[in-house]
């Protein structure tokens, strides 16, 4: 089949450079399809863009009436040097009197004796923690109303770090060493998903999780309040009141803050969503109409090459959809070790964020987009081996 194969697809330097371009061709949509793929299912992991028939609400307690998630304008410009504690301080005491908040910072980074990996620190309060519960696999839930200081931890330090262990800690908000006792591990692969983006993903597996209130809050250093007060989530309130707090932060700040609703900054994103997929899905239909037409016009040099060979439709059938297969079976390998080496890198730099556990190295969305890839792969070799079929047979009428 293979000298079969050769003397049909490359028989000459125009059915050569016609079949190279195809392979080449085949990968790149390939490839085009599997990355739309996993962008589409990662953002349906936490709400679908398409409705209510695919609807999985991972943080649906944020669309809720009366709820706003702040968002630093693009016209600000952050310069640490220019807050002041009493600045910082007048927009919280601000915020505590005069509204329930959820509050969530994390990317605080440290190092830890018993981990080659550098660990990151989310501080959340109770309000937060009860929008986005965090999904415990072993253990207890995160405890708000213990005098001691407890914490949770993602999969990657359970081993070293059991559930009763103490981790002592230099805090980098607080400057000061505390002690962690662990009482829960996060599930494997646990997530936040971005606000504004929800297909983008910040990956917990070497996580530690603190419980904070507004005592902690106050005590802790200006990082710690800047950071939290970027994505600060304001519950049941009113357009008015949220005025009144742009107001307060603009003039001791020096910062313009936008509130808006989980609903609002969702529906920003559904239109980019559909914007990017509309150019997506134009330039896989052009590769694959030029794919096509490759095809067609190579196959004068098949019919050519045919007429020196006698062979049945039946097993001319059967030589196509095996090159075409191979073919896409060889593009699927080269996908799968992609996306294997881009994790497996993830781990050798320690981007703490990033790391993932999963069969084989990758996430079930990448086994769920590969196998999108394989049947649209299969379908795309149906149409080819028919549309070459078809031709021939036209021709020997």
């Amino acid at each position: 089949m293979i000298n079969f194969i050769k003397k049909i697809m490359f028989q000459n330097k125009r059915s050569a450079v016609f079949n190279i371009t195809f392979i080449f061709l085949l990968f790149i949509l390939n490839y085009i399809i599997f990355m739309v793929s996993r962008f589409t299912l990662s953002s349906i992991q936490t709400r679908s863009p398409f409705g209510n028939f695919l609807e999985c609400k991972k943080i649906k307690n944020f669309d809720k009436e009366n709820t706003y998630i702040a968002n630093l304008s693009s016209e600000s410009i952050i310069n640490m040097n220019s807050f002041t504690v009493n600045g910082i301080e007048t927009v919280y005491n601000y915020l505590n009197n005069n509204f329930n908040y959820a509050f969530y910072t994390g990317g605080f980074i440290i190092s830890l004796p018993n981990s080659d990996i550098d660990i990151s620190l989310n501080y959340i309060n109770e309000k937060y923690y009860k929008l986005y519960e965090l999904e415990i696999a072993k253990g207890k839930k995160l405890n708000f109303n213990t005098k001691e200081t407890t914490c949770v931890i993602g999969k990657g330090l359970s081993e070293k770090y059991p559930i009763g262990s103490i981790i002592k800690i230099t805090d980098p908000v607080l400057k000061k060493t505390i002690a962690l006792k662990v009482q829960g591990i996060l599930k494997e692969n646990f997530y936040y998903s971005n606000l504004y983006s929800p297909n983008l993903k910040q990956y917990h597996n070497f996580s530690i999780f603190i419980p904070v209130n507004k005592k902690f809050i106050k005590e802790a250093n200006i990082d710690l309040k800047l950071n939290g007060l970027m994505d600060i989530i304001l519950i049941n309130t009113t357009k008015e009141k949220i005025f009144s707090l742009e107001k307060i932060i603009q003039d001791n700040l020096n910062l313009k803050f936008n509130f808006f609703s989980y609903n609002e900054n969702y529906s920003e994103f559904k239109k980019y969503f559909f914007h990017i997929l509309k150019i997506i899905i134009s330039l896989i239909i052009f590769l694959f109409i030029t794919i096509m037409l490759i095809i067609i016009f190579n196959t004068i040099s098949i019919i050519e090459t045919l007429k020196t060979y006698k062979i049945s439709l039946d097993k001319l059938k059967k030589i196509f959809y095996s090159y075409f297969y191979i073919l896409s079976s060889v593009n699927l390998i080269i996908i799968f070790l992609t996306v294997f080496y881009n994790r497996y890198v993830y781990w050798l730099k320690k981007e703490t964020h990033l790391i993932t556990y999963g069969f084989l190295g990758l996430l079930k969305t990448d086994w769920y987009s590969l196998g999108i890839v394989l049947c649209i792969n299969i379908i795309i070799g149906m149409l080819l081996v028919k549309g070459i079929l078809l031709k021939i047979k036209k021709y020997f009428k």
